[in-house]
């Protein structure tokens, strides 16, 4: 089974068909047609003659019948025959052709003579294509005693309706290929490379990781369509893609004087934008390209983030060197302080000792001071 892989192969492949549907049954109709337009035609004049037949056999002998009816063709333009029943079947009185062209057709024959209903039967005798009248023969007392028959040759007529049929086949496959021509060229341009454009950008977005890119858009002189009096805005008097280029979906700073003064939101309230999106694959554009600048503007706050948690990292490290170092500074003092606790703690062990020896002392002293007080206190008495 036959793949068809691209999408303008696709799409005509499927309307193909439908248009050779259409073109074929219009060939065909119009052969219908003008071959039912002949036959109408012929049946007509045939009705003529066979009308004729009855006024020229009307009242007159049965033998007589033979001489009007045989130069029918010189006279009148058109082929004739007189048939009698003969038994079952019949037999030909009088005709101004050769060949028997009415073998076989007995049963509508008999039928005419019974209902006295005309009929009109088409024969290819001989190679010919043959329109055949069948009425009946009245005599004066309007009793049916023959069939007359009209014959025309429509052969050229049926060649010609052929051969037109044959110009129409070819006409429409003509058609057929110019309008898968211009079906072509359509899809192409209207399709196709719109297509390859968008697929050509997000592979490129995806292989290189430029999230600049955008789909290439219609372009417009945004100022002249929006009577726009911003003159310095970067897309003043210029057809660009504004909304991409210097608005909402821009890859940098929007510039756009419509979005900073506020007037809109986004690009997205604004009529020149709405006025590009036309069909399905502006709007896709548009939308893709939307989404890439939110994709993008979220990996600049990444980045924007990112260097600020580096900022704050490398100042948090020095900070962190910092008091590391105090620390370190902190830990020589306090060895440096608790050497001199140290000191300060056999020193008081000294001071300690030597003021129990000086409290022995003191009491020493204390005993030797009762002892002279109480021998002065003795040579005080003695003195008295």
């Amino acid at each position: 089974m036959l793949k068809i892989k691209t999408i303008k192969g696709k799409m005509i492949a499927s309307i193909i068909p439908v248009m050779l549907v259409l073109i074929i049954g219009f060939v065909l109709k119009s052969y219908h047609d003008k071959t039912a337009d002949m036959m109408k035609y012929k049946e007509t004049i045939l009705k003529l003659y066979y009308k004729n037949v009855q006024q020229l056999l009307k009242g007159i002998e049965l033998d007589s019948w033979v001489s009007e009816v045989l130069p029918s063709m010189d006279k009148y333009g058109y082929d004739s025959s007189i048939l009698l029943p003969d038994g079952p079947r019949y037999r030909v009185l009088a005709k101004s052709y050769q060949d028997n062209i009415f073998t076989g057709l007995e049963p509508g024959i008999n039928r005419v003579f019974k209902t006295g209903k005309p009929e009109t039967l088409r024969m290819n005798k001989n190679r010919k294509e043959l329109l055949a009248l069948l009425g009946t023969i009245n005599d004066d007392k309007d009793k049916t005693i023959g069939v007359s028959s009209i014959i025309l040759d429509i052969s050229d007529d049926v060649a010609r309706i052929r051969k037109s049929f044959i110009i129409y086949v070819g006409t429409a496959l003509f058609l057929i290929l110019l309008y898968t021509g211009i079906l072509y060229f359509l899809v192409e341009n209207l399709v196709s490379k719109p297509i390859k454009k968008s697929y050509d950008t997000v592979r490129e977005m995806v292989l290189k990781g430029d999230l600049t890119q955008r789909i290439p858009m219609q372009k417009v002189d945004c100022s002249t369509l929006r009577k726009c009096k911003h003159t310095d805005c970067p897309a003043y008097g210029k057809k660009t893609s504004c909304w991409q280029e210097i608005g909402s979906n821009a890859s940098g700073e929007i510039l756009c004087k419509c979005l900073t003064s506020g007037e809109f939101k986004s690009c997205v309230q604004c009529p020149v934008a709405k006025g590009v999106l036309q069909d399905e694959l502006d709007k896709m554009a548009a939308w893709v390209n939307t989404f890439v600048t939110r994709v993008a503007n979220i990996i600049k706050d990444i980045a924007n983030d990112s260097r600020l948690l580096n900022n704050s990292s490398a100042d948090l490290s020095s900070l962190s060197a910092q008091m590391s170092g105090g620390a370190e500074n902190m830990a020589g003092k306090s060895n440096t302080v608790a050497v001199a606790a140290e000191e300060m703690s056999s020193n008081m062990n000294s001071v300690a000792a030597a003021m129990e020896e000086a409290a022995v002392n003191v009491g020493m002293v204390a005993t030797a001071a009762e002892q002279m007080t109480s021998t002065i206190n003795e040579i005080a008495q003695n003195s008295e």
